[in-house]
This record gives C-alpha cells, sequence and structure tokens, in this order.
C-alpha cells in the first residue's frame, strides 16, 4: 500500500480533524479542506472520467484563497495524486470514502448524526 493511500485512510479514521471544507468557485466537484488544522488539500471528483485526484497544497495561500483560485490553480504549488495514476483498486475506494467524508464535513454531518443518534437514546 502507498504511502498516500495509508495517509488518506488516516484522515478518513481520523474525520473530526478534516476541517474549514469549502468547495471550488468555479462549478466542480473539487472540495478544498484543512486537515489537523495545519495540512491543507483538495479533492476533486471528476465524473466523466471516474477519477479521484488528491492535492497537497504546501504554499502560503489560506483554503480561503485556495478554493476562491478561478483558472490559475494549476500555477498553485501542489503535489498531486490521482487514481488514474495510483491504478488500483484500493486507491479508487480510498480516495471516493474521502471525498464521500470530506463532503459530510462540509455539512457538519457527524455532529447532526451524533445527535439524532443521542436522541434515539434519551428515555421516553
Amino acid at each position: 500500500m502507498s504511502k498516500i493511500i495509508k495517509a488518506a485512510n488516516v484522515m478518513i479514521e481520523n474525520r473530526v480533524k478534516i476541517s474549514n471544507v469549502r468547495p471550488s468557485a468555479i462549478p466542480s466537484t473539487e472540495l478544498f479542506f484543512l486537515y489537523d488544522a495545519k495540512y491543507k488539500w483538495s479533492i476533486l471528483h471528476s465524473l466523466d472520467r471516474r477519477n479521484y485526484s488528491l492535492h497537497y497544497y504546501p504554499g502560503k495561500q489560506t483554503i480561503e484563497e485556495l478554493s476562491s483560485i478561478v483558472g490559475k490553480l494549476q500555477s498553485v504549488e501542489k503535489v498531486s495524486y490521482s487514481t488514474d495514476e495510483l491504478k488500483s483498486r484500493e486507491a479508487f475506494e480510498t480516495f471516493a470514502e474521502l471525498y464521500s467524508v470530506v463532503q459530510s464535513s462540509k455539512w457538519e454531518m457527524e455532529k447532526i448524526l451524533d445527535e439524532i443518534i443521542d436522541e434515539d437514546n434519551l428515555p421516553l
């Protein structure tokens, strides 16, 4: 298993450390997020090619700045990983799950679901 798949699995397991989820300013399926309040990432689901791409941004830009860049994101320093390049079912499944987790984090679904579950445990 490659290190990026291991790292993505750790992000999935520690989903509470995913924050500041922002959609791209241009209509797309790319979501920008922070992991552990310091690592800047984005994940993109390319619907036409059934591909996921995970990008790490080492630069000084904030998540807000990165997500608002229109048309020039290619010029931003980043390290990219793609399921097309990794060519494994494990990579595809891991990136798909991470995308789902990040998307859920955007709406704070973990908190909402926890509240619903806790309500079910209240005595009548």
